[in-house]
This record gives structure tokens, sequence and C-alpha cells, in this order.
């Protein structure tokens, strides 16, 4: 058993832990912000 690639192979699936959480977050971010930009496009709309 080669031990750097063992430390390699963590350290990829840690960063690749790291891009799946970030972009959770991302999309969260952006499902909770686009009914507030759905609201103001209809707001916008009517107040004309």
């Amino acid at each position: 058993m080669n031990t750097s690639f063992n430390a390699e192979g963590a350290e990829a699936q840690r960063t690749q832990r790291k891009f799946l959480f970030g972009d959770l977050i991302f999309s969260a971010l952006s499902a909770s912000l686009r009914p507030l930009r759905l609201k103001r496009l209809i707001f916008l709309e009517y107040s004309q």
C-alpha cells in the first residue's frame, strides 16, 4: 500500500466534499433568492 497515494486520495476527497458543500449552499441560496426576484418583478409590473 502506498501511503503518499493514500494521503493524496484523502486530500482529493476532502476537496471534492468542500466543492459539493459549496454547491449545496449556492443552490440553496439561489433557490431562496428566486422567489424574492419573482416578487420584485411582479411588483414592478403592477406598480407601473
